[in-house]
């Protein structure tokens, strides 16, 4: 997805939002994107980056 790159650190950075809904809502919409470029394989790296320690 073109915005796929615009709209990602925003998404990371609500990760660690207050509000419990903020939070799973940012980390659905960063698995599905992830799972939409991974079929691309853009994505892996992104998403190993938000959610390894």
């Amino acid at each position: 997805m073109p915005w796929a790159d615009e709209v990602w650190d925003d998404l990371v950075g609500h990760l660690t939002d207050a509000d419990n809904h903020n939070r799973a809502t940012a980390a659905q919409l960063l698995g599905n994107l992830a799972a939409q470029e991974m079929a691309c394989g853009a994505a892996a790296g992104h998403l190993l980056a938000v959610t390894v320690p």
